[in-house]
């Protein structure tokens, strides 16, 4: 991890402005729900349903209840919940220590992201109260998959849609991603640990901890905040222009009695 770590984050003399805490936040926030990133909180609120009426939660949740596999997925729970802090705290240090106004904007951008990402994903968990999958439930799976208490609080904000795991891996990766995009091994690797991830969530506790639903809506959502606030700090502190993704669009399908979204996008 070190090695990685002092690869990722080289030293950069020609690092321009100092980063400053929250500096552009509000931008930051604007960007992550407008624009660019619509699509994909649309594209996440609208697939929820699709995957749960076409019964494709409830025959994940059922796979891994009748083939429980816990143990490649301790990792990924403490990742998902700490990973934001694990990772930007040592890139926070490391800049310091070098004065390495890069690598500090770097650590900054992750605590941007991370802090929208993390008041977003709890609001909707908030307010939607999707109960997790209980094996022991007299109902049965494509049951209980259909349920959302919409409300106040009326599940916590610890299970339920979308996934704060995946969310947040996402959001970390992809914040990283966009704020060295020359670094093309770092899109790979994200795609990999968000891949990881998301096996987590759905697999853990014998199928107990997030249904598919839920762990799709999460990357969606966390690509979308992590993809924007990165590129807003590469623009701020490394000088790189914004990526465009404008290319993005969202298409209905509607034939018989079936309706659905095509959404197509350039990375």
């Amino acid at each position: 991890m070190k090695f990685i770590l002092c690869f990722l984050f080289s030293f950069n003399l020609l690092a321009a402005d100092k980063p400053v805490l929250f500096k552009g936040f509000g931008q930051d926030i604007e960007d992550s729900f407008t624009g660019d990133a619509i699509p994909y909180h649309l594209g996440a609120m609208a697939l929820t349903p699709a995957l749960v009426y076409s019964n494709l939660d409830a025959k994940v949740q059922s796979h891994f209840e009748a083939h429980p596999n816990d143990r490649f997925t301790t990792f990924g729970s403490v990742a998902g919940s700490f990973g934001p802090l694990l990772i930007g705290l040592p890139i926070f240090i490391q800049g310091k220590m070098s004065k390495d106004n890069e690598t500090i904007g770097a650590s900054f951008a992750i605590a941007h992201s991370t802090i929208i990402a993390i008041t977003y994903i709890s609001t909707l968990k908030f307010l939607t109260g999707r109960p997790h999958a209980e094996n022991s439930d007299p109902d049965s799976a494509k049951e209980q998959s259909r349920e959302f208490r919409f409300g106040f609080s009326r599940n916590g904000i610890v299970d339920g849609w979308p996934s704060g795991h995946v969310g947040m891996t996402t959001t970390l990766l992809s914040t990283l991603a966009h704020y060295y995009p020359e670094k093309i091994w770092l899109k790979y690797f994200g795609i990999g640990f968000v891949s990881y991830m998301f096996y987590t969530v759905i697999s853990h506790n014998e199928g107990q901890y997030h249904w598919l639903s839920d762990g799709v809506a999460g990357a969606m959502m966390g690509y979308a905040i992590g993809s924007e606030v990165g590129d807003n700090f590469r623009e701020r502190y490394r000088g790189g222009a914004k990526t465009s993704r404008q290319g993005s669009k969202f298409l209905p399908l509607i034939g018989g009695d079936r309706a659905g979204i095509l959404y197509l996008t350039s990375f």
